[in-house]
C-alpha cells in the first residue's frame, strides 16, 4: 500500500492506494469546516454504501474504514464514496478529487505536488534562458534579413534619388498642392491616365521624354521588401507642367 499526501488550499489530504484508492475523509472535510458523520449518517449515503458493497463485492471496511491511532488515523473512504463526499462538500473540490483519483489509477502517481524553492528557481532560470535564446534567434534572423535586402534597398535608392527624376509630390508642392491634385489636373488636360494603379502619360505625350516609370520600394505588413511602379518626371517634364498649369497656383 502506498500513501501520498496532496494539498488542497494548503490543507493536506492523504490518498492511500492498493487495489483501489482510499482517501482520508477527515482531512477532506477540514477545509470546509464540516463533519464526516453528517454525511455518512444520511439515509442516501447508507443506501449508496450498501449498493457499492453489493455491486463490487466489497466489505464495509473496504468502503468506509475508521482507523484509530497509528501514523494515519481517521475515517478513510473508498474512492467512489470519497468522490460522492467531495461533491457534498463542494463541486470544485469534487473535480479536484476526481482528477487525483483518475491520475493515481492510470499512472500510479499524480503530478500535483508542492515544488521546492530550488525547483521553482531552476524552472524560472530555464524559462528565462529559453526567452533569451529565442530573442537571440529572432535578432539573428532580423539582421540576416536586413543584410540580404540591403543591396536591393541601395539599388532602389540610387534609381529614385537620381537628380534627373522628380516625383509628382515635389512638383505639386511648388503649387502648394498634393500629388493627387497634380494627377487630377493633368488627367483633366489629357496628359496622364491611370493604368493598373499607375499614372502614365497618354499616347500624345508618352514619347516626349517628360516622365519615366521606375520601381518604388516599400515594406509590407510582414516586413518584406516589395516594389511597385511609379511615374517620375524629368526636368523637361517639370518645365512642361509649370508651363501647362495656371501660374496663379504656383507658390
Amino acid at each position: 500500500m502506498s500513501l501520498q499526501v496532496f494539498s488542497y488550499q494548503n490543507n493536506p489530504i492523504a490518498f492511500s492506494q492498493k487495489d483501489s484508492v482510499m482517501i482520508n475523509a477527515n482531512q477532506m472535510a477540514k477545509p470546509f469546516g464540516k463533519l464526516v458523520s453528517n454525511f455518512t449518517k444520511t439515509e442516501q449515503t447508507q443506501y449508496f454504501i450498501d449498493a457499492l458493497c453489493k455491486q463490487y463485492s466489497l466489505k464495509n471496511s473496504e468502503v468506509l474504514l475508521s482507523v484509530n491511532g497509528g501514523s494515519n488515523p481517521g475515517t478513510w473512504m473508498h474512492q467512489k464514496l470519497a468522490i460522492k463526499f467531495a461533491a457534498w462538500l463542494s463541486p470544485e473540490f469534487e473535480l479536484w478529487v476526481y482528477d487525483r483519483v483518475e491520475e493515481l489509477l492510470l499512472t500510479g502517481k499524480t503530478e500535483i505536488r508542492h515544488k521546492s524553492p530550488a525547483e521553482i528557481i531552476e524552472e524560472g532560470y530555464k524559462l528565462a534562458l529559453q526567452e533569451v535564446t529565442l530573442y537571440k534567434e529572432q535578432l539573428q534572423l532580423a539582421n540576416s534579413t536586413i543584410k540580404e535586402q540591403a543591396p536591393k534597398v541601395e539599388y532602389f535608392e540610387k534609381v529614385i534619388d537620381s537628380k534627373s527624376l522628380i516625383p509628382s509630390s515635389v512638383i505639386a508642392d511648388h503649387f502648394g498642392e498634393s500629388a493627387q491634385w497634380l494627377h487630377k489636373e493633368l488627367k483633366t488636360r489629357g496628359v496622364v491616365w491611370k493604368v493598373g494603379g499607375v499614372w502614365v502619360l497618354t499616347a500624345k505625350y508618352k514619347d516626349k521624354g517628360y516622365a519615366e516609370i521606375k520601381p518604388f520600394p516599400y515594406y509590407d505588413t510582414l516586413g518584406n521588401l516589395k516594389t511597385k511602379n511609379q511615374t517620375y518626371w524629368t526636368e523637361k517634364g517639370r518645365m512642361f507642367i509649370h508651363n501647362l498649369l495656371p501660374e496663379s497656383k504656383a507658390a
